[in-house]
């Protein structure tokens, strides 16, 4: 198997177990408190350096395979991949988590309201917030949450697989 293939689709497996596991672990999460709420929002964004950990192992890989020395563009390459592959992953994962649990939205929306008030925001400045989230109410469907996953995952990772690729490069001698 594909170097690219073969990470592509393991980081797509863990992200998708870990997050199965952290909203399994949060269940409801209208019943969480507002620091439980807090930590079940935060853990999410693991999701993004298990992808850059398993970008970084990909390009090691390649680098190892590649006896020559290897190209930036070959580098840059095996990361994009790896990052498409998962990103698709994701962005499947989370439209079905939110085709799977109704009222999802709403829960979420009641709990950032809790979590506003407690950082002492005025009512104001949570209308406008509660403005700014409905007007962007393509984010609350499934394929539009799943499609907003897949392009941030696709992002980050092309990020992260640009960096690498700059870093691991072979470098001609002087």
């Amino acid at each position: 198997m594909k170097t690219e293939i073969k990470y592509g689709l393991l980081c797509g497996t863990i992200i998708t177990a870990y997050s199965a596991i952290t909203l399994f672990m949060a269940g409801d999460i209208s019943t969480l408190s507002p620091a439980q709420f807090k930590s079940f929002e935060s853990t999410g964004y693991l999701r993004y350096m298990i992808l850059i950990f398993m970008i970084y192992l990909a390009i090691r890989e390649t680098v190892k395979k590649i006896k020559a020395g290897a190209s930036f563009s070959s580098l840059l390459k095996t990361g994009i991949i790896v990052a498409l592959i998962a990103s698709l992953m994701v962005g499947a994962t989370q439209a079905v988590f939110i085709l799977g649990i109704p009222g999802f939205f709403q829960a979420y929306t009641l709990q950032y309201i809790e979590q506003l008030r407690l950082a002492g925001q005025t009512e104001a400045e949570i209308k406008l917030a509660l403005e700014t989230m409905s007007s962007q109410s393509i984010m609350q469907s499934s394929w539009g949450n799943g499609l907003f996953y897949f392009l941030l995952t696709a992002f980050i990772g092309c990020i992260a697989s640009l960096s690498f690729a700059m870093i691991m490069r072979s470098r001609p001698a002087f």
